[in-house]
């Protein structure tokens, strides 16, 4: 039985790329309004979560992590919260007290879970330079772990088709290298 399972799930299509929904929610602690599309050139990594979520909380450190590693070649962590009402204080509390330094969004009536179709808590998403969904997690993951970290590797190798700039691992963009003189 276990067998026909394992071989069902590998005959199943994976999910098909698609592009990310149009989204905005208002960044913590003011009532500027923020939207996925500002980011479009950078890959993102987008992560809901809730201060009520345990498994949400053990994540916020390795994306911590993973923030402070790889921004200065453009991938952009933010994290989604969801905490109902006026939670405002009680996230940032919990931000600070965490030393979290990537960007929170505030989404207090969840239209994250419509415009990205999720169930619950946490649900990370890999948006490519061009606004494409590359990679969906369902449930808590650990960015750093080799399968996951060569997927964010990859997005953000990837050149950007829209015309924009291309990363290098440093951080320039390929016009501040040095021209290699030929020999």
């Amino acid at each position: 039985m276990l067998l026909a399972l394992a071989l069902l799930s590998a005959a199943l299509p994976r999910a098909e790329e698609r592009t990310a929904p149009e989204y905005t929610a208002r960044r913590l602690g003011s009532t500027e309004q923020v939207s996925l599309a500002s980011l479009r050139g950078q890959v993102v990594l987008l992560n809901t979560w809730a201060t009520w979520c345990s498994p949400c909380r053990k994540e916020m450190p390795a994306f911590e992590a993973l923030h402070r590693e790889y921004r200065d070649q453009g991938l952009a962590v933010v994290g989604v919260n969801i905490d109902e009402g006026q939670a405002d204080e009680q996230v940032a509390r919990y931000v600070e007290g965490k030393g979290i330094d990537f960007p929170i969004w505030r989404d207090p009536e969840n239209r994250f879970a419509k415009r990205f179709r999720v169930l619950g808590v946490p649900e990370t998403f890999l948006v490519n330079r061009e606004g494409v969904i590359v990679r969906h997690w369902q449930g808590p993951i650990d960015p750093h772990a080799p399968d996951n970290l060569t997927s964010i590797q990859a997005a953000l190798a990837a050149p950007d088709s829209a015309g924009g700039p291309e990363v290098q691992p440093n951080g320039t963009a390929p016009d501040d290298q040095p021209s290699a003189r030929p020999s």
